[in-house]
């Protein structure tokens, strides 16, 4: 009988037969050798599933499992169901990973048995279409390097690259694994497992270069608009921040704050006050709460406030604040956007 490897890659495949052989050989060249590589292929129409076959003759460690056009979530929860090994790898058939990259993110979740999936910082290979609102979201990323701050950035935008993590196969099947619905099915998928209980981290190494195609999902997929965003944050929150089912505040009456606060009021979670610096808006009332000055919020920590800034300048401007009154994250605070 065969020992079952400790990792299962997951490598999902559709009509990237130009790009999937190099993300595969990258695989099969890690210096963690004992590694299963299941890559699923979601009803390509192209030459993907030859090259994934031919490598499959050559390599034991390459598995090729064929399905219909459903669409990545699908493949990715069957995908699930054929992982043998305790811990799950992610990958994409446009991306590469460093050698060593398995390697280390597996000895760093080793070491953190608290943890259900484990990051690396990245590199992004840029396309035509790359503009400065991707390149500070990969920045921004690259920066969450603890536990702490993986946490407070949880509910801004997600903090880890899905398709450079190692995962706990328990842990994210405890939580359902792959879901479709409201919002991206990793977000979700992070979301529902901090709010279980597991912490998650991320390797301060740079170990994968992510791929900007003009047609990532995050671009076209309706799942990934920033209404859909919200409803998913705004969803999960009191599952993870149970006091918000009494009220919160909100800091920032823009955009961004008149999204969260319809969002907040059809979840039946009760905004009592909104803290804004424009003086039009101050003593007046927005969706039913008062508008009182920002400055004002140290001696108004609770109930949880709620920051929902869009500009990232403007988010740096307010942590400075927040910090020089002795705010602390999860407990005064959390970014929202």
């Amino acid at each position: 009988m065969t020992s079952v490897p400790p990792i299962t890659v997951l490598l999902p495949l559709y009509q990237h037969g130009d790009t999937v052989g190099d993300a595969l050989v990258s695989m099969q060249a890690q210096t963690l050798t004992e590694i299963s590589i299941h890559v699923l292929d979601d009803g390509s129409t192209d030459d993907g599933p030859d090259i994934v076959a031919a490598a499959a003759a050559l390599d034991p460690r390459v598995r090729l499992f064929r399905y219909p056009h459903r669409g990545i979530v699908a493949t990715l929860q069957d995908g699930l169901s054929t992982v043998r090994s305790p811990f799950a790898a992610r990958m994409d058939a446009d991306d590469i990973s460093a050698p060593e990259r398995l390697e280390h993110q597996l000895a760093a979740l080793v070491a953190s048995p608290t943890t259900a999936a484990m990051d690396c910082q990245v590199h992004i290979a840029e396309s035509g279409i790359t503009g400065a609102g991707m390149r500070q979201y990969v920045e921004w990323a690259n920066r969450l390097l603890s536990w702490e701050a993986l946490r407070g950035a949880l509910f801004e935008e997600s903090p880890m690259i899905h398709p450079a993590s190692l995962m706990r196969t328990e842990a994210v099947r405890e939580v359902g694994g792959y879901l479709e619905g409201e919002g991206p099915e990793d977000y979700s998928l992070w979301l529902r497992l901090v709010g279980a209980g597991w912490r998650l981290g991320k390797v301060p190494q740079y170990l994968f270069t992510w791929s900007d195609p003009p047609g990532r999902l995050t671009r076209v997929d309706p799942r990934c608009s920033l209404r859909a965003l919200m409803g998913l944050k705004v969803k999960m929150l009191p599952d993870l921040v149970p006091g918000v089912r009494d009220g919160v505040q909100v800091w920032g009456a823009g955009p961004t704050g008149r999204r969260l606060m319809q969002r907040l009021r059809q979840a039946g979670i009760p905004v009592v006050r909104i803290l804004d610096i424009d003086p039009r808006l101050l003593g007046r009332e927005l969706h039913g709460a008062p508008v009182t000055s920002l400055y004002e919020f140290p001696s108004h920590s609770s109930p949880i406030c709620l920051i929902a800034l869009g500009q990232r300048k403007a988010k740096a401007l307010a942590k400075d604040f927040l910090v020089q009154q002795g705010m602390v994250s999860w407990e005064h605070y959390l970014f929202f956007s």
